[in-house]
């Protein structure tokens, strides 16, 4: 569910409401059930709605406490033994709207400062340095020893730790920063990620209402960008460093101490284990898991599980040793041809 120090809930809505706003009508329907907020099918409440648009995720429903479900019709079969299903060809449409219905406005511009300076809402530690310039928004809190840059901007309700230095010119929306974190000049996190259902009329925003979450003793690099979550978070674990340029995207997570060099690009809900290594230029698709330990070698591009400990390389990656021969082959082959 959405973070209540970020996004204000518009609900709750009767069944009947959510369904008299799609056009849609509930198939298996049990009475008019309240619905207080939308979920994945992980995180859900017996008050949720929640959805299925995914064969990645079949196996979290067995398990989903969600009253109300969304299911796009090529999974029709795997929630036939549910109750209050909402029939869709255009799932991530549908949900696009409900949550748009329960959180029509998750950016808030109203609550930003209208000019540079500290808002008599935010909450204040002790020794902490503002520079020339700065913003700290309503509810935002900043802890002890820590330094916001000059022309930074810290958003809503945004919470950063002890002993943090957040350089100039930074902003920082819907997250919570760990302890002793260094971002450098010009990043950005907690923007909403790149999520949107592709219709025939073009694509439909998906609203985002994730956070972004920060462990301990990270360092992100200059002009970096760190996205929210859509409904979970986005979480960058302790120790980690992120070189500058880099993207993560929405509901990415990585695991601690990892190592992620400039232009590296992390796809939406692509999973990182422990001490993960990746080289410049590595881009990662969506919805994959990178093992414990593992490391992808510069400019490659991975679109499948990595295994623990497994060293990778090349577009499409494949073992190191692998591509490393490879490469000499295709070098042979041109140097025969010029022969």
């Amino acid at each position: 569910m959405a973070d209540k120090n970020f996004y204000s809930n518009k609900g709750p809505y009767k069944l009947s409401e959510i369904s008299k706003m799609l056009g849609i009508p509930v198939l298996n329907s049990v009475g008019d059930p309240v619905v207080q907020d939308i979920s994945t099918l992980l995180s859900a409440t017996p008050e949720s709605i929640s959805f299925l648009n995914s064969g990645n995720h079949i196996k979290e429903l067995q398990n989903c406490k969600a009253q109300v479900l969304i299911v796009g019709d090529r999974f029709k079969k795997h929630a036939e033994d549910r109750k209050n299903i909402i029939l869709t060809e255009t799932p991530q449409k549908i949900l696009a709207q409900v949550i748009h219905m329960f959180y029509p406005d998750p950016d808030a511009f109203d609550r930003y400062p209208v000019s540079s300076g500290i808002s008599d809402k935010a909450i204040i530690g002790n020794n902490v340095k503002i520079c020339a310039g700065a913003s700290v928004s309503e509810n935002a809190e900043i802890s002890d020893d820590t330094i916001i840059g000059p022309g930074s901007f810290i958003g809503p309700g945004v919470k950063i730790g002890n002993g943090c230095h957040i350089h100039a010119n930074v902003t920082i929306t819907q997250s919570i920063i760990g302890n002793k974190v260094v971002v450098y000049p010009g990043a950005v996190i907690g923007r909403a990620g790149f999520g949107f259902a592709m219709e025939k009329t073009g694509p439909v925003d998906v609203p985002q209402i994730g956070r972004a979450i920060i462990e301990d003793n990270v360092h992100v690099g200059a002009n970096t960008t760190i996205d929210r979550g859509a409904l979970d978070d986005t979480v960058i674990g302790a120790g980690t460093r992120i070189d500058n340029l880099v993207q993560i995207a929405h509901n990415a997570k990585t695991g601690k101490g990892c190592i992620i060099v400039s232009q590296a690009g992390i796809a939406g809900s692509t999973e990182l284990g422990d001490y993960c290594a990746l080289g410049g230029q590595v881009g990662l698709a969506g919805h994959i898991k990178i093992g414990t330990g593992a490391q992808v070698a510069a400019k490659s591009g991975v679109m499948h599980d990595i295994k623990e400990g497994e060293i990778v390389g090349g577009v499409p990656s494949m073992p190191f040793l692998q591509w490393k021969r490879s490469c000499v082959a295709v070098a042979k082959l041109g140097q025969k041809k010029k022969d």
